[in-house]
This record gives structure tokens, C-alpha cells and sequence, in this order.
């Protein structure tokens, strides 16, 4: 199994993985392939060791931090050997190394670092950075695989050895 996680995104929709977004709606509009569920303890669709490969792309960030490692643990338990796990997020770090610099504005970096605000969960709850999410995955005992940066987002994948 491979599970795409969102939050109200249907554009992040991948073919071939289970799509779950708890802001599906109770009654599909034709053509939904999201599935409605929680995405921080994943227990109802999944078991320990049985996932292939999770992805978490800005998912993270909108949950309060002192809930984001637990729920990451519960996510790798659910990887089996060889698995992997991809999280993608904004850099908390490079947003304000780029606001002193004055290479984006206050507006701006306020956004990538609080969301945009406009409904109640657009609004973020914590900041990463790109090795503060390497140093849990390889305290985990996951080996890190490929650390990419683009812009302000960064991209980690990590396996199960």
C-alpha cells in the first residue's frame, strides 16, 4: 500500500496510492479518489510494517508542533523494511535567512511561515527545517536517501533498512 497524505488538496491526488485528505467531503462530488480519514494516526487504514511508501508534502506544518514527531513515529511504524517515507515542507530557516537578506518580504515570509490564513486551516502551527526532520528520521533508524532543496521547500525521502 501507498498512501498520499493531504490536507483539502485536491490537486496533490496521485494515481496508484490511497489519497487521504480528512477534508473530503462526507458526500463525494463524481469523480473523488480521495479517502475522508485522519491522517496523524493512520491505524484505521493501515498496519504496522505493511506500507510501501508515505508521502507527506506541507502537511505537517498545520499541526501544533508538540503533536508533529509523535505523529511522524506513528507514520514510520507504519513503513515495512525497505519502505520509504517522502515529506516535503518550508524551511523555516531558509525563509528568514531570505527576509534578512531582503530577498522576499515581510508579507511573504508571514505567509510561508503562518499560512495564508483565509479559512481556519490554512493557518500553520509549527516551522521545520529541512535537518531537524533528517535528525528524526535517522534517530528513527530510517536512512536518509536523498535531501533536496528548491526555493524554500525542502524534500526529504528516507528508507527502512
Amino acid at each position: 500500500m501507498k498512501l498520499n497524505l493531504l490536507l483539502n488538496n485536491k490537486k496533490g491526488v496521485l494515481n496508484s496510492y490511497t489519497n487521504i485528505d480528512p477534508f473530503t467531503p462526507d458526500v463525494p462530488e463524481a469523480g473523488e479518489t480521495r479517502v475522508k480519514g485522519d491522517i496523524t494516526p493512520l491505524d484505521w487504514i493501515v498496519d504496522n510494517g505493511e506500507c510501501e511508501e508515505i508521502i507527506a508534502r506541507h502537511v505537517l506544518c498545520y499541526f501544533p508542533f508538540a503533536v508533529v514527531g509523535p505523529t511522524i513515529a506513528s507514520w514510520l511504524k507504519k513503513i515495512k523494511k525497505d519502505g520509504s517515507i517522502i515529506i516535503q515542507e518550508v524551511d523555516a530557516t531558509l525563509v528568514a535567512e531570505a527576509l534578512i537578506w531582503n530577498k522576499i518580504g515581510f508579507n511573504r515570509a508571514r505567509d510561508m511561515w503562518f499560512g495564508e490564513q483565509r479559512t481556519k486551516w490554512e493557518v500553520k502551527k509549527s516551522a521545520l527545517t529541512i535537518q531537524s526532520v533528517v535528525d528524526f528520521l535517522e534517530g528513527s533508524g530510517f536512512k536518509v536517501m536523498k535531501k533536496r532543496i528548491h526555493l524554500y521547500n525542502f524534500t526529504v525521502v528516507a528508507k527502512r533498512v
